[in-house]
């Protein structure tokens, strides 16, 4: 333990977060953030706590100093009093008691009490999480965030840097499924070997990035999908694009993917002429054309992080107002609903691939309003398993029925947090 460390700072950017030794790190604060932003993400996959929002902690400690570190209840305790460590002993060996439970029933199969089969994939960002899909026996990826092979390089990865790397993740998963989401740069996610590709703006999130900058950089755009194009001949691939806000930005996006399907197809080099290509839906007008968009998708998967985002009006990042972040608002529900219902009208899968995917309470609402798939951080992956074995489809139905007869996003989560403790024994 004495190479491990807190880590403490006033926020971890994506790029930041691509180059920290996960296995020298105990835990995550940070001053600001929510808990969608990415800090919290990394803690999860790293399988440590996280605190974000602490306001003001980066100035209060210094390096050597003991901080107790609470993520689930998002305390931080500088300082501890042995009364303190032995009363926190105590909970950390209730805890793992029912993670071991967890652990123990995610070797079993995805499938309710009335036997349907829930689909649980994971989101990873780098080749190397590979082994934590495995250990977590997720059944497939169902978001490949490509972005972290360009974060903190020192140039744009190549064609055939990206086609190695996607070719590995697909092989060791076959024949489970690779979502591979293009790029989605800009944001919070700027490309630090050449900021002259992201000008500075007065607000990023709407701004140029994810599917955007590829449509006006298409030797870059091109490249990545030249190599997922060559990566789908060695398993399972499907492509998936970010940020699509109608039909016509989708189009595009297309002619472009048939350009270098063209290219391959005279260069004799083998792909699969019949990969699956999906999009996300996190913007609003997506998510309200998604009729259109369902008939020109193999699949549909909804981003909840920034959909919420987007839909309040909120900067999901922001500490200020990350109580305002609430995937439980009426408005929130009700477009999930939609978007699952024009899917299956049109006769394709729909996945959530945000937070809300998993976290155990809220599950069971998504699976309810006929979302197919869930996908996750790996370490997750026990507790949305558990919940699905303890329940059955026609009772989360009944929750997604009565959630959205209700009119408060605090009414609806109390609905939810009352129907997992219900089949859950927390000890």
């Amino acid at each position: 333990m004495a190479d491990k460390r807190i880590i403490v700072a006033n926020d971890i950017s994506p790029s930041d977060a691509a180059s920290i030794d996960r296995s020298h790190a105990l835990g995550v604060v940070t001053d600001s953030g929510s808990k969608t932003s990415h800090a919290v993400i990394v803690a999860r996959s790293m399988k440590v706590p996280a605190v974000v929002g602490s306001r003001s902690l980066t100035t209060q400690v210094r390096t050597g100093d003991w901080i107790l570190v609470d993520g689930y209840e998002g305390v931080v305790i500088l300082h501890p009093s042995e009364q303190t460590l032995f009363r926190y002993g105590k909970i950390q060996l209730q805890k793992k008691s029912f993670e071991q439970r967890l652990i123990a029933a995610n070797r079993q199969p995805s499938v309710t009490l009335d036997g349907a089969t829930i689909a649980l994939r994971a989101n990873i960002e780098k080749e190397d999480e590979v082994p934590l899909v495995k250990e977590y026996f997720g059944s497939g990826v169902g978001l490949f965030r490509t972005e972290f092979l360009y974060l903190n390089a020192q140039r744009i990865p190549s064609e055939e840097e990206q086609f190695v790397a996607y070719r590995k993740v697909a092989e060791q998963l076959a024949p489970a499924p690779v979502v591979i989401r293009t790029l989605d740069l800009g944001g919070d996610k700027p490309f630090a070997a050449d900021p002259t590709l992201f000008p500075r703006e007065d607000n990023p999130f709407l701004g140029f990035r994810a599917i955007r900058f590829c449509l006006e950089n298409l030797t870059l755009f091109k490249d990545q999908l030249r190599a997922i194009l060559r990566a789908s001949v060695g398993g399972n691939v499907r492509l998936m694009y970010p940020m699509i806000s109608g039909s016509e930005e989708l189009a595009r996006a297309n002619a472009v993917l048939e350009e270098c399907r063209a290219e391959l197809r005279a260069k004799r080099i083998p792909f699969d002429e019949k990969m699956p290509v999906g999009s996300m839906i996190e913007i609003p007008s997506a998510a309200y054309t998604v009729d259109i968009l369902a008939t020109k998708n193999d699949f549909l998967s909804i981003g909840t992080n920034d959909l919420i985002q987007y839909m309040l009006a909120i900067d999901r990042v922001n500490n200020r107002i990350a109580h305002l972040y609430e995937p439980t608002h009426p408005a929130i529900v009700r477009i999930l609903q939609h978007i699952v219902t024009e899917s299956h009208r049109a006769k394709i899968k729909v996945s959530v691939c945000g937070e809300m995917a998993g976290d155990p309470v809220l599950a069971p609402l998504l699976i309810g309003l006929g979302v197919d798939e869930l996908s996750m951080t790996p370490p997750l992956l026990p507790a949305v398993k558990f919940i699905i074995r303890a329940m059955t489809v026609a009772d989360a139905q009944a929750l997604a029925k009565a959630a959205l007869a209700l009119t408060s996003p605090k009414e609806i989560l109390a609905l939810c947090d009352q129907f997992y403790r219900a089949r859950v024994a927390l000890e």
